[in-house]
């Protein structure tokens, strides 16, 4: 019996110790590995100890010239920290599955309780500021209370949608952007009126098409709200082109435009600019840059102050060609 170093701090003798000794001896440390591989020439596994302590062992054949069985190497490998560490990512990826679980489960249960009285307060108010009896001021606080109300019930389906959002790998597809799109305008027939409204062909790409209407409803919605109200032209042109292996789209307005310095933060968590006069819950470009980023892609804006914005982002093109049927649109008003 021969060892190294290694094995005779593990087996607490030296050397010299074991000179003329039997491998039972060699091994007293680690009884029951002699006897369960006794009769091996070579193999890997794995080793417990009666102590606990795991051992990943190897064991080689020795041969002479003629190939005729020597002895054999044996190499014990201590993993009993690895083992624990593994364990303990185990433990904790089931807890935070746990958690997350929950989190999902009170999430939906604070928002349904919510809704059901905010829409009460929506609808009454609604309904009181119609009267032709009270006065204008009256009036404009009732008018206050609905909008507020409107935003609050926006920001429980923004947080709703925030925290239900996974890893999309299991539900990515070939998506028609044409019919995305146009899903996304239809949210904002009213208020996209007064605008010049272009979209052009848009190419399809992976992603999966709830999630992608979602990202396109915050960007136009965002372009709406930032347009500028003295805007005598109101304008916003979507458009997309394949970039390599990627497919890049484009939400571009005619309006207010953002400053250099506040570009950075402009997808952090209830980020707003141009003050509060405008409606919203700061949370709509957060939610665009995790959808987009769960996706596999990746999110920009390019803005001046004054000059208006294009908002982009990428999704990972569709490489076979017949991966999802489009519907082909001419560049044209979208709303016609």
């Amino acid at each position: 019996v021969d060892l190294n170093p290694a094995a005779e701090k593990l087996m607490g003798r030296t050397r010299s110790d074991l000179i003329g000794q039997t491998v039972y001896t060699a091994f007293a440390a680690v009884p029951g590995i002699v006897e369960k591989y006794r009769d091996v020439d070579q193999a890997h596994g794995e080793f417990i100890a009666p102590s606990g302590r795991v051992f990943d062992l190897t064991i080689s054949p020795i041969r002479d010239g003629r190939s005729r069985l020597t002895g054999r190497v044996v190499v014990l490998r201590d993993v009993t920290r690895l083992k624990e560490a593994e364990e303990r990512v185990r433990a904790y990826a089931a807890e935070l599955e746990e958690r997350n679980a929950e989190l999902d489960a009170f999430a939906h249960t604070v928002a349904h309780d919510l809704k059901g009285p905010l829409n009460m307060v929506m609808g009454f108010s609604s309904i009181a500021a119609q009267d032709p009896g009270i006065s204008e001021e009256t009036e404009a606080y009732l008018r206050f209370v609905e909008t507020s109300a409107l935003t609050m019930d926006a920001i429980i389906i923004n947080l709703l949608l925030l925290a239900t959002i996974r890893d999309a790998r299991e539900v990515t597809e070939p998506v028609d952007m044409n019919a995305t799109v146009q899903a996304s305008l239809a949210r904002f027939y009213t208020q996209l009126e007064p605008f010049d409204v272009m979209v052009h062909d848009l190419p399809p790409a992976m992603g999966y098409g709830p999630w992608i209407e979602e990202v396109f409803a915050n960007l136009i919605g965002n372009a709406i709200k930032y347009i500028g109200d003295d805007n005598p032209a109101p304008c916003i042109t979507i458009s997309g082109r394949r970039v390599d292996d990627w497919t890049r789209y484009d939400v571009a307005d005619n309006g207010m435009g953002i400053a250099r310095e506040d570009q950075k933060r402009l997808f952090d968590m209830f980020t707003r600019f141009h003050g509060r006069g405008k409606p919203g819950s700061g949370l709509g470009l957060s939610i665009v840059q995790r959808i987009v980023a769960k996706l596999g892609g990746v999110v920009g804006v390019e803005s001046e102050l004054g000059q208006g914005s294009t908002f982009w982002f990428t999704l990972p093109a569709v490489t076979t060609p017949h991966g999802v049927k489009q519907a082909r649109l001419k560049p044209e008003r979208a709303r016609e």
